[in-house]
């Protein structure tokens, strides 16, 4: 993954214009993780994936995103509570 997104930049644009692949693919690699803890280095990541995701309207994304969230939240990682999808 790149260190960081930043508003604009081409990663960033393809991200909010593929919505439910970023999510899924970032799910993916979470659900994939080789160790329990793998997922707090891609904290910073997965939280640009989260903000440039968050008009997304597909139901897929949406249960995508709340799976993410509710990855972190698992692992007590409760400032991700704020990505979560106003949406069921």
């Amino acid at each position: 993954m790149v260190d960081s997104l930043e508003d604009g930049s081409l990663l960033h644009r393809r991200i909010a214009i593929k919505p439910t692949a970023a999510t899924r693919c970032t799910l993916q690699m979470l659900e994939g993780a080789a160790d329990d803890w793998d997922h707090l280095g891609w904290g910073d990541q997965v939280r640009d994936i989260l903000a440039a995701t968050d008009h997304a309207t597909d139901p897929e994304a949406i249960r995508h995103r709340k799976a993410i969230v509710d990855l972190y939240v698992k692992h007590g990682e409760y400032d991700f509570r704020v990505f979560a999808p106003s949406k069921p």
